[in-house]
């Protein structure tokens, strides 16, 4: 056992470019211009100092302290580093995750005990990977239950006196940050499940057939759209318009939102303190409008054009290319101007309510589906840019994917913002986010524990804990 910890140690310590994986003893980061994602405040001329894996100061000028690694960020913009509030983690997607600035990772569905061994290896610094909140394996109602259908990674629950028994034992048995819920399971099943992770501090985030459920029942975090659109779709307009399309085909519910519901629906949201994680890049991988943006050329460029990422399987490689140039299970050429026009219009309504639920005071986080049903670490900005989109300033965007997450996995404590004693993951970029939110994927430096990473992909790596079990890559072929 010590033989196979100190190799991970020394792949780990040739991966991050320092010792046995431990933190730089000191980090000074001075001359940049620090980003207060609370309020969009900027401090000029900025000196942080990093002391280990957490920050020891952050102040407007001053002098530069001696020893450690000196950055000068002259010019620069430093945020904190970003957190990807959905993903279903895979054992080869580490570099991809940590150099695109996603410093925390929050997995919502996996192999629950690779899952776990995973997060302590990297909090004990024997796997490189970013820092990970994960939840209870998924919970859903019976088979019979509206809403359900068969997913892997899923506990099956026919009462609430189960439903409470699955979050007891898997709060006992390990370190969890949230309860993960599907749409199978009853209002009564949802309420005792939120009792009981409130005893733990936990939030309860997850699929819901309605929003008005959530809301109803005390949950926090709202896993894409479905549940609003199924509380705001003119249904009678929907179903008329089914009957035009081919069989099989599924007209989005958000192509026929009635917006005089809308003013209602969010003010109830926000009234009970409900986030929303739209996932609007991987809602509308196949839309034109994502097309236009390049995105399938980012992808390309990044898992085909850069071969020291082919350790990432060649099957999700072409999947996530093949997937965004499908609706449904058609390439998008082959459906009728019809159908190609009811899907962009799911996206134009979903763009509106989003600035407007913004606007009202709304809390957005940013989270993707990453590695597995988009390209990991990319992913998160392409979704932050598309809330940009949306008409959503660049701050209330950057608050997604930062101090909002922290919020809603009630970690706020320790990451979302650059303050004294937080933990020490940083993005220094290139140029202002606040005047493109696009910018965040101007890099120049990330840190992560305090580490100052290469910012390389590296074509021998491997996670020295890799998940042999089976994936069902059918989304994809």
């Amino acid at each position: 056992m010590k033989i196979l910890q100190r190799s991970v140690c020394l792949l780990f310590a040739v991966w991050v470019g320092c010792s046995s994986g431990a933190a730089q003893d000191r980090v000074v980061i001075r001359g940049g211009t620090v980003i207060d994602v609370r309020d969009g405040r900027r401090i000029p001329n900025a000196v942080i100092v990093l002391q280990g894996d957490r920050i020891e100061s952050v102040a407007s000028g001053g002098a530069v302290p001696s020893g450690g690694t000196v950055l000068d960020a002259t010019g620069k913009f430093i945020i904190p580093g970003l957190i990807d509030s959905h993903v279903h983690y895979t054992d080869w997607s580490p570099e991809l995750f940590l150099n695109y600035g996603n410093t925390t990772v929050i997995d919502l569905g996996n192999d629950h005990d690779w899952i776990l061994a995973q997060k302590d290896g990297i909090e004990r610094g024997v796997i490189p990977g970013p820092r990970m909140l994960i939840s209870t394996t998924v919970i859903d109602g019976p088979p019979e239950s509206e809403g359900y259908f068969e997913r892997p990674y899923v506990r099956i629950v026919k009462n609430s006196e189960e439903a409470v028994n699955v979050v007891r034992s898997e709060i006992a048995a390990g370190k969890l940050d949230s309860v993960k819920v599907y749409a199978g399971l009853t209002p009564d099943m949802l309420r005792a499940i939120v009792r009981e992770a409130e005893k733990a501090n936990l939030p309860v985030i997850g699929h819901f057939n309605d929003v008005r459920v959530v809301a109803e029942v005390g949950a926090k975090g709202v896993e894409h759209m479905d549940p609003v659109d199924n509380a705001l779709v003119d249904r009678p307009a929907w179903q008329e318009a089914q009957k035009k399309v081919r069989r099989g085909y599924r007209i989005p519910e958000a192509a026929f939102m009635d917006f005089a519901k809308v003013p209602a629906i969010i003010d109830l949201m926000v009234k009970n303190g409900l986030y929303l994680n739209p996932t609007v890049r991987v809602g509308f991988t196949g839309d034109r409008a994502l097309r236009e943006k390049g995105f399938p050329y980012q992808d390309f460029d990044l898992l085909i054009n850069d071969w020291r990422l082919r350790y990432a399987p060649l099957g999700f490689r072409l999947g996530v290319l093949k997937e965004q140039q499908e609706i449904g299970v058609w390439h998008w050429a082959d459906l009728s101007q019809y159908e190609q026009d009811m899907y962009h219009q799911g996206y134009v309504n979903t763009l509106r309510f989003l600035k407007m639920f913004a606007e009202a005071g709304g809390k957005l986080y940013a989270g993707t589906d990453g590695g597995s049903m988009c390209t990991a670490g990319l992913c998160l900005h392409q979704e932050m840019e598309l809330l940009a989109e949306a008409g959503i300033k660049p701050l209330t965007v950057l608050q997604s994917g930062t101090i909002n997450a922290a919020e809603l996995m009630r970690v706020q404590d320790r990451i979302g913002t650059l303050e004294k004693g937080k933990v020490a993951d940083v993005l220094i970029l290139d140029a202002d986010p606040l005047q493109d939110i696009r910018n965040t994927k101007k890099i120049w430096k990330v840190i992560s524990r305090g580490r100052v990473l290469d910012g390389q992909y590296h074509a021998d790596f491997e996670n020295p804990l890799p998940n042999k079990t089976f994936v069902d890559t059918s989304h994809f072929f």
